[in-house]
């Protein structure tokens, strides 16, 4: 079927859609916008805002002609489980029993900090927002509507990836307004934060768009999105001695000792998972296999 949608037209779109998701947050009433962000009712005011939002981002799809590894933080996380089940035992490891009964404790405890985290007001409604319903409506506004209007432009498979996260990314700016009313953080310093989140988003819409033009699979992207959420950024804090972390709890002091211990192997791991991630990103995304009508 011939293009009929100009490059230009396609940007135009694109800014529309970007524009109706992040208006959409405003959409929300003035009584609970005036609450934090991370309140559950303003939580769950913004997720019908985002759900309409995308709703009607696909109505606009269809009217513009649309329609065709974290190795390092994984170790960090496990060798720090190991250390509690030993601090656990008292270093007392005689049979693979005595290791599992440490084990069975351990995972208690952490079920303990997890009920006792979403005991807290809002907890759940923060990570749904940060796990499912961010994740889902940002990639099928931004990816599942937006990269096929740009190569329905002809804009060509590589700049439609390059191109379509800096909408993504510019739809992340409004937080300045939020960290300098809501947070009262310095003008220069919100600057700065904005700034930096507006190079790292965009920088993650390119990856979460790759994915999705090779696969053409919206729940790749999501399931992306989610994972990088739910890691967040490495966490380097196992280069620093206990006493430089004086918040640490009894046992998460135990357990630094000995991340501390193996910072120089930690380290190799966090670059053997970026050189495992760059070797195996186009192998494990092959267009074929899925069938993907948006990769030549």
């Amino acid at each position: 079927m011939p293009c009929e949608l100009s490059l230009s037209g396609a940007c135009v779109w694109c800014v529309l859609l970007g524009s109706l998701y992040v208006g959409s947050l405003y959409a929300v009433p003035e009584r609970l916008r005036a609450l934090h962000r991370d309140h559950p009712h303003h939580i769950r005011a913004r997720f019908v805002a985002v759900s309409v939002a995308s709703l009607l981002s696909l109505a606009l799809f269809a009217a513009a002609g649309g329609g065709r590894l974290y190795l390092g933080p994984l170790s960090v996380a496990g060798l720090g489980f190991y250390v509690a089940v030993d601090a656990n035992c008292d270093g007392q490891v005689r049979t693979r029993l005595d290791w599992l009964d440490g084990a069975v404790k351990v995972l208690d405890e952490l079920r303990e900090e997890r009920r006792a985290h979403y005991a807290i007001p809002g907890a759940l409604e923060m990570s749904l927002r940060n796990l499912v319903v961010g994740p889902l409506s940002e990639e099928f506004v931004f990816r599942a509507c937006m990269v096929p209007l740009l190569l329905d432009a002809g804009l060509g498979t590589a700049r439609a990836v390059c191109c379509s996260p800096l909408f993504f990314g510019v739809a992340h700016l409004h937080h300045l307004r939020r960290r300098v009313r809501d947070d009262r953080a310095p003008v220069l310093e919100a600057l700065g934060q904005t700034l930096f989140q507006f190079a790292y988003t965009t920088l993650f819409g390119v990856y979460t768009a790759f994915v999705f033009a090779r696969t053409g699979n919206l729940a790749a992207a999501f399931a992306c999105h989610g994972f990088c959420n739910y890691m967040g950024l490495p966490d380097l804090d196992f280069s620093c001695v206990p006493s430089d972390l004086p918040w640490l709890s009894k046992r998460e002091k135990l357990v630094q000792v000995v991340l501390h211990k193996h910072r120089t192997l930690l380290f190799a791991l966090h670059g053997a998972g970026m050189a495992l991630f760059g070797a195996l990103l186009f192998p494990l995304t092959r267009p074929e296999a899925f069938g993907s009508p948006y990769w030549p």
